[in-house]
């Protein structure tokens, strides 16, 4: 019994400390995902991707950036838990108040996993700006 409330002391610790880092004030913006071009923007709005689908990634913020880098995190929901599945910094322009990637390219970066996946981007305070959910079947 001592083992497992060691334990769970060490995972409250830890999940109390990264939850320090990053805050959540008011609802942040959608961030929707779909297939099209980064030319023409995404065409069919969808949420259930196949391992091998390439989708686009898109938001439009209620203000602008006013940043040079965001932080974007991807987390996997695995048995009721979110994990991070991937998190990197990403440039923009602090004028942009929209911004549309190639978010997942499964020739040249591989594929997800199967299973639930939420998106969050952070601006430079840590504050969640936008959020958005997909699925891989």
């Amino acid at each position: 019994m001592k083992k497992y409330a060691g334990l769970f002391l060490i995972l409250a610790f830890f999940l109390t400390a990264c939850s320090a880092n990053f805050s959540f004030s008011g609802k942040p913006d959608d961030i929707i995902f779909g297939t099209g071009t980064l030319k023409g923007g995404i065409k069919e709005k969808k949420k259930t991707f196949s391992p091998d689908e390439d989708f686009l990634f898109e938001t439009k913020l209620s203000n602008s950036f006013e940043t040079t880098e965001v932080t974007m995190m991807i987390l996997h929901t695995e048995n009721g838990r979110e994990e991070i599945y991937e998190d990197w910094l990403e440039s923009v322009d602090p004028s942009w108040d929209e911004y549309l990637s190639e978010f997942q390219d499964v020739e040249e970066n591989g594929a997800f996993d199967k299973g639930k996946y939420t998106v969050r981007m952070f601006n430079k305070e840590s504050e969640l700006i936008a959020e958005g959910t997909f699925s891989i079947k």
